[in-house]
């Protein structure tokens, strides 16, 4: 993982952080590109003769494609933003192409659309990716008393996006369905491609100067001698770990103070084992499952939904009204 010392160039330094969380908002902003699959189903399944079944697989494969996370987040843990950003980029821009290339040999997917339901599941996993590299590294950039506010706002762009993505395909984007529904695979290639090329120049960590020396604390009942040398400085940093020592006249005994009091022990640190067998997880986690597979259920067949209350006609304020009170709700919680 690439860092950069605030001592070389402080200007430099907050700049490229803040700079960095702008790349991460633009990512977040493309990659909720995926939740606009409502506003072309039609097309697919006017299309390619799909039915309503067989295009909510598809939309249900692409959600699965986002919700894979521990793919791209081991990938970031062992290679760093650079190589997450790269891999993002590769599988993003090469599954949409491939979804382009359905609209040229329509009468071979015709019968495979789970086919296409693959295409669909690796640009969910592309998203991730850029999901991913958008969020942890601007996590870490700033200090975790504003890490609520950076999440937030994070979020709200990609809460967001879908209400312009939408215009873009209903108002922007000329000809018959089949023409706009190709050049929307397209356009989300190419803003892909951008936003993967950035992540990849512009996310690093930007962390502060190694972390406050922890000191070892002495038993007040522990003779310590006028030159006694206290083992200090435990400093840690994104590649490993250093260890100091500094020697210390004093006086008398007396109790050392620990600067990192707030900062977790290695002991309070699960292991994947733990995490796995602990109670509360599950129950949170599986909490946020079931709620979110309910909310994307709902937004990826919205246009079928209001279709069956006979409210299509209000199509195109509902997908707009939405994303943006999801946008306002996730920087607002």
């Amino acid at each position: 993982m690439i860092s950069v010392n605030k001592d070389k160039s402080p200007r430099l330094f907050q700049f490229m952080k803040y700079f960095g969380l702008f790349v991460g908002c633009l990512a977040k902003f493309v990659s909720g590109s995926i939740f606009t699959f409502n506003v072309y189903q039609g097309d697919i399944k006017s299309m390619f003769n799909y039915t309503q079944t067989e295009v909510e697989l598809q939309s249900s494969l692409l959600n699965l494609g986002l919700g894979v996370g521990f793919i791209p987040g081991v990938l970031y843990d062992k290679f760093g933003p650079f190589w997450t950003s790269a891999a993002g980029l590769i599988v993003s821009v090469g599954s949409y192409m491939l979804l382009w290339s359905t609209t040229k040999f329509v009468p071979f997917y015709k019968n495979k659309s789970w086919l296409m339901g693959i295409y669909f599941l690796l640009c969910g996993l592309g998203s991730a990716f850029t999901y991913m590299v958008a969020l942890n590294t601007n996590i870490m950039n700033f200090d975790k008393k504003y890490r609520g506010t950076i999440v937030g706002l994070l979020n709200a762009f990609i809460a967001g996006s879908p209400s312009v993505f939408v215009q873009i395909y209903l108002h922007i984007l000329t000809g018959s369905g089949e023409t706009k529904y190709a050049n929307f695979l397209v356009f989300f290639a190419i803003l892909f491609a951008i936003v993967g090329i950035m992540c990849m120049m512009f996310l690093r960590i930007y962390t502060d100067d190694l972390q406050e020396d922890t000191v070892k604390i002495i038993p007040d009942n522990e003779s310590i001698n006028e030159t006694s040398t206290v083992d200090t400085c435990r400093k840690e940093s994104q590649t490993g770990t250093e260890m100091n020592s500094i020697s210390k006249s004093q006086d008398k005994s007396s109790s050392c103070f620990s600067n990192t009091k707030d900062e977790l022990s290695d002991k309070d640190f699960m292991s994947l084992k733990q995490i796995l067998c602990n109670l509360d997880y599950h129950l949170f986690s599986w909490m946020f499952v079931f709620a979110a597979a309910i909310g994307l259920v709902f937004l990826n067949n919205l246009t079928t939904i209001s279709k069956s209350v006979r409210l299509s006609q209000h199509d195109s304020v509902l997908l707009i009204l939405i994303p943006i009170s999801n946008a306002v709700v996730s920087f607002f919680p």
